[in-house]
């Protein structure tokens, strides 16, 4: 008896490389060992657990209980390689991070030698040192956001070609601009110490030279 037909069914293995490839097969294969899922109201799962060994028992003593374990434990374990790829990955991406602010420091640290004498003129032509602080972040802010427009359609693209080959999810767009963001606010904080330290140059660095 035909109940009602499904259209496009998704199979059960979240890993699996064709998952609209199913088939039900109606027959029963000859064992052993036998599976049973038991649904419990919300909340009861620990109390039901703790007395279905006694109820399978009760229903037949001979029967060999390996172990009762929660839907939820399966998951874990069967997204644990996944789940450790993806730790590693955000402590790279937190070792990347925190490798791009020191570059960004180092640089500034570098222009500022460079420019040792420009700052001390402009502090003696009475450049305040806010100013001086305000000329880089402006200076960085604008190198960086050129990196991010870039860096971002890319992260689009690629989230493309990834949902196009790999049918995977494509990655919000809340995300990305959450990221971006971050990155430019960690690159102003990474240039403001330096930036401090160009604004304390006095004006006599200037004169020495001249």
């Amino acid at each position: 008896k035909v109940i009602g037909v499904v259209e496009l069914m998704k199979g059960p293995w979240l890993k699996d490389s064709r998952p609209d490839n199913v088939a039900l097969l109606p027959f029963i294969k000859p064992g052993t060992n036998a599976r049973f899922v038991v649904r419990t109201e919300p909340g009861q799962r620990q109390s039901v657990m703790n007395r279905v060994e006694e109820a399978m028992l009760k229903n037949y003593n001979k029967r060999v209980i390996s172990r009762i374990r929660g839907l939820d434990d399966d998951k874990e374990s069967y997204m644990a390689e996944d789940t450790l790829m993806m730790r590693m990955l955000i402590v790279l991406i937190t070792i990347l991070v925190l490798v791009t602010a020191l570059g960004i420091f180092g640089l500034t640290l570098f222009n500022i030698s460079k420019r040792t004498k420009q700052i001390g003129t402009r502090r003696a032509l009475g450049a305040r040192k806010s100013a001086i602080i305000s000329y880089f972040l402006v200076e960085n802010a604008m190198i960086c956001i050129v990196g991010l427009v870039i860096g971002v359609i890319a992260a689009l693209y690629l989230g493309q070609l990834l949902m196009q080959h790999f049918s995977i999810a494509q990655l919000d767009i809340s995300y990305v601009l959450a990221t971006a963001l971050a990155v430019f606010v960690m690159s102003l904080l990474a240039v403001l110490a330096p930036a401090k330290r160009a604004a304390n140059i006095s004006p006599s660095i200037a004169t020495r030279t001249i």
